[in-house]
């Protein structure tokens, strides 16, 4: 009788302890959630990292926007000064393009770019 209490004993602890493991309150269902957590955390954080990354790009973007660019300017639009330093500084020089940035005078020709203000003087 003993040995029959006992058999029924552990049997009803390995159920227990088996339906436990099934619903996930055991040891290894406790595990198996705590690695979806994890991997739902990864994913959120692999997101929000994608999204901060194009919000940097959209940025760098709008800044790119709002820098104003070098107008072109045809040669006579260019001071007299400017254009007499030049002629003198490069003689030679064809196939000149001038443009204006903050009231300076940039001429770019033959992969070289000069620099004058509005009275000749070269920076």
């Amino acid at each position: 009788m003993k040995k029959i209490s006992l058999l029924m004993v552990a049997v009803i602890l390995s159920l227990t302890m088996a339906a436990q493991n099934g619903n996930g309150k055991g040891n290894s269902g406790g595990a198996k959630g705590k690695e979806k957590k994890e991997m739902k955390e990864k994913k959120e954080k692999k997101e929000k990292d994608a999204k901060d990354d194009k919000d940097d790009v959209k940025d760098a973007n709008d800044d790119e926007k709002k820098q104003k660019a070098p107008k072109v300017m045809k040669e006579k639009k260019v001071p007299a000064p400017v254009r007499k330093q030049f002629g003198t500084d490069y003689p030679n020089a064809s196939g000149v393009v001038w443009t204006k940035l903050k009231g300076k005078w940039t001429a770019t020709f033959d992969n070289t770019v000069v620099t004058y203000d509005a009275n000749g003087t070269k920076q």
